[in-house]
């Protein structure tokens, strides 16, 4: 349910109003009887559950003067999803991290590699999961050396959850170098596409240590 808000004001204070909520079959679905405040003005709510376009109307009780608002849309809120970033970039064998960012809704399907895009890359994995913390975002966790084992994925915030099981196919022992398509959907619906771009690990340099000779004394 939603609440649909107006607020009624006249000339004099204490004034008794009756407002009511009108839908668009121009019926009566709501009413209430108030005062008017000492600041010649009242401030009425509705609790409505139904998908509908509605009015309020206010009714001076001692005058029969009304005034009515402008259509108010009560409608489904449809929920969307986006990545943090275009690309997300890890080294091959690392714990690779992607964020998708949730609105208007606390779950979605986050598909990644051929299950993604058909990338071709050979590895597949499918998920939901839920923002049970409220933060509206939730960081997901891929586990690149061993992506077939029991918990390929995990979550960064131990308050969020994946909901059910995480489907994977393809690739059982560490995943190539390469890049992965990511997407997340709501309500079946695609809502942002991302990258998981893997780079092959790499060593900057090397140091290396040399031992001091050892002196043997004879006698």
């Amino acid at each position: 349910s939603v609440a649909v808000d107006a607020g009624i004001t006249s000339n004099v204070e204490g004034r008794s109003s009756t407002a009511e909520l009108i839908n668009s079959s121009d019926e009566v679905a709501n009413s209430v009887t108030t005062t008017i405040g000492g600041d010649r003005s009242v401030d009425v709510s509705f609790d409505v559950s139904e998908l509908d376009t509605y009015t309020i109307r206010a009714t001076d009780d001692n005058t029969n003067i009304t005034a009515e608002t402008d259509s108010i849309v009560v409608s489904e809120v449809t929920g969307t999803a986006s990545f943090t970033e275009s690309v997300f970039t890890q080294e091959r064998g690392d714990i690779a991290e992607f964020t998708v960012e949730l609105t208007n809704t606390n779950t979605a399907n986050v598909a990644l590699g051929t299950e993604a895009g058909q990338s071709g890359i050979g590895y597949g994995a499918d998920l939901q999961v839920n923002d049970t913390s409220g933060d509206g975002e939730v960081t997901v966790q891929l586990n690149t050396c061993d992506p077939d084992d029991n918990t390929p994925m995990s979550l960064a915030d131990s308050d969020d959850e994946i909901l059910g099981s995480v489907t994977t196919t393809g690739a059982t022992d560490a995943l190539d170098a390469g890049t992965y398509d990511i997407n997340v959907s709501v309500g079946g619906e695609e809502e942002a596409v991302s990258t998981l771009s893997l780079t092959a690990l790499s060593a900057d340099a090397f140091t290396i240590f040399t031992a001091a000779p050892v002196n043997t004394i004879e006698d």
